[in-house]
């Protein structure tokens, strides 16, 4: 019971390093990738990740973002497609965000 009680008391001790998740939206157009990210948290965070697009033509385009968000806050980001005479059909990310 003791074991189980430390254990508790470390997990929770380390919550305040524990990854926050405000979640990312995409919204995808025929030229771009906006990214929006909304802190609602009571602490200033730092998010980071990659944003990818998939275009037309099959190929799959990669962009980094990172921002320091502060609490109450929002970031946007754009992100042009590089061959305009493709067009983006979707996207996706992976963007994390911890506290700052």
């Amino acid at each position: 019971m003791k074991k189980l009680l430390l254990v508790a008391l470390f997990i929770f001790s380390l919550s305040s390093f524990a990854q926050i998740m405000p979640r990312p939206y995409l919204n995808v157009f025929s030229n771009n990738i906006q990214v929006q990210v909304y802190n609602n948290t009571d602490d200033d965070i730092r998010c980071s990740g990659f944003v990818y697009g998939r275009t037309q033509t099959g190929f799959t385009e990669s962009h980094y973002y990172s921002d320091v968000i502060y609490k109450g806050m929002r970031s946007y980001r754009n992100f042009y497609i590089r061959n305009f005479n493709n067009r983006y059909l979707s996207g996706y990310h992976n963007i994390f965000c911890n506290k700052f």
